[in-house]
């Protein structure tokens, strides 16, 4: 009887959000998803993550983790920032580990 009412309460809702989401184009989008993507979105804004469990409700940070999944792009912006700390550390190294004058003499 329970699973009969609960599933009362929701179908409507369901039916409705399915209904929205081909007309906006994009079916089969799980009302779930927001979640995930706001989860993913404040991460990448760099929001401290006890301020965005907070917003999204997690109250542990294993199930935060869960929600906040890498992307391809995710991937790819790693690899970026690592090269440009990469590039900044031998630019860094050089000026620090070259002696007064050395570089600017000609050979």
């Amino acid at each position: 009887m329970y699973g009969n009412k609960r599933r009362s309460i929701y179908f409507p809702f369901r039916k409705a959000w399915a209904s929205a989401c081909r007309r906006a184009g994009v079916p089969g989008l799980l009302f779930h998803d927001l979640r995930r993507s706001a989860v993913r979105n404040m991460e990448r804004a760099g929001i401290p993550r006890k301020t965005a469990m907070a917003i999204s409700g997690h109250k542990t940070e294993a199930i935060y983790w869960s929600y906040a999944m890498s992307s391809d792009r995710d991937v790819r912006d790693a690899g970026r920032k690592l090269e440009r700390y990469f590039q900044e550390f031998r630019t860094v190294t050089k000026t620090v580990t070259e002696p007064a004058g050395k570089a600017s003499r000609p050979s």
